[in-house]
């Protein structure tokens, strides 16, 4: 029978930054700015999308190119994992194996200009949340199944699959629940914050190992580690994000345009011959 894992050996995996490798335990030393891949993925995207989005004139067209932006991510998965045998690290963090992600969201953008998604995501409440579980149980497949294979390759596919008509649904319908937990004072404090929790997380984590913080105990890591990453993120909004944002809105203030005078409408209409 194979050894059962445990539960601490769960916690500290779950703990770790999803940078690092899937080991029992923390690397003795590794750099806090490898949590800073995705904005060089999301910096790759802003400069190939919008140059994309200039051929996107017509629907047919529009779809087309989404539908082979989204689908080229996954054959380079599956060819550089068992053809290349690229690690699935190296996979996870590429910005042409992982630049479908957002992609996702772009092409869920696109239906929500258009009619279909009245077909592809129903208000009926039996459809709807038909829809809405068998997204969760899909990506609860894919955080639970764990063969290497299905994890480097179609992982992120069905995740982001998953993903738009959960998106959808929260952001058409904030007071169905369970979206309306997302709309409370607490979970929008979060939401404001959320970012520099995310740029801070892994180095409030090193920090605390490095200075021998709960070192064996991963549980008081974790409380610990939100703790600081909270306050940290609350001081940077509080001091830093707010004035630079208040100062953006001062400098992008425009003034309104000067209403025109009588004698420029008349000669106006003077040449349309009004």
């Amino acid at each position: 029978m194979a050894a059962r894992i445990p539960l601490r050996c769960c916690v500290r995996r779950y703990t770790v930054s999803i940078t690092t490798s899937s080991t029992a335990r923390f690397p003795a030393r590794s750099s806090p700015a490898q949590v800073l891949w995705s904005l060089a993925v999301e910096e790759h995207f802003y400069l190939a999308y919008p140059f994309a989005f200039l051929l996107m004139t017509t629907r047919w067209r529009a779809g087309a190119l989404i539908f082979m932006g989204l689908l080229a991510p996954l054959v380079l998965r599956l060819l550089k994992y068992h053809l290349l045998g690229v690690s699935p690290h190296a996979i996870y963090i590429a910005t042409d194996t992982r630049i479908d992600s957002i992609l996702f969201g772009c092409a869920l953008a696109l239906l929500e200009r258009s009619a279909a998604t009245a077909r592809i995501f129903p208000q009926a409440p039996f459809l709807r949340w038909t829809i809405l579980c068998s997204a969760l149980a899909i990506l609860c497949f894919t955080f639970l199944y764990r063969d290497p294979a299905f994890r480097a390759t179609f992982r992120y596919t069905l995740q982001g699959l998953a993903l738009m008509p959960l998106f959808h649904y929260a952001v058409r319908m904030p007071r169905m629940f369970p979206f309306s937990i997302l709309n409370t004072p607490a979970m929008r404090w979060i939401g404001v914050r959320s970012y520099t929790m995310y740029l801070i997380h892994f180095v409030a984590i090193q920090m605390l190992i490095d200075y021998g913080v709960a070192k064996n105990d991963t549980f008081t890591l974790l409380v610990v580690g939100s703790m600081v990453t909270t306050v940290y993120a609350a001081v940077m909004y509080r001091y830093v994000e707010s004035p630079l944002a208040r100062l953006r809105k001062s400098l992008h203030k425009r003034r309104a345009p000067p209403a025109p005078s009588t004698t420029s409408h008349y000669r106006k209409e003077q040449c349309f011959g009004a």
